[in-house]
């Protein structure tokens, strides 16, 4: 027996790693320490993915990268002065 194969979803135009992790905002928030308005403003945060008409998401290793980033420009700082 053969599988349909228009019974498979489409792929998306954009690929997605498969261990890709969405987080809501209340862990956005408790990784970053930001508030929930410096999370919407400030320009070098990831920006927000729509998950459903209502509801968003961030990708966690970007959210993770934007904070080794933040580390790492301190870091340096730090060792300048």
């Amino acid at each position: 027996m053969r599988a349909n194969p228009s019974a498979r979803p489409e792929q998306s135009q954009q690929s997605v790693a498969p261990t890709t992790t969405l987080i809501k905002l209340p862990r956005v928030l408790e990784k970053t320490g930001l508030s929930r308005t410096a999370v919407y403003t400030e320009p070098s945060f990831p920006k927000s993915i729509k998950i459903t008409s209502r509801a968003v998401a961030w990708i966690e290793q970007e959210v993770d990268d934007w904070i080794a980033a933040r580390i790492a420009a301190s870091r340096s700082v730090n060792e300048t002065e």
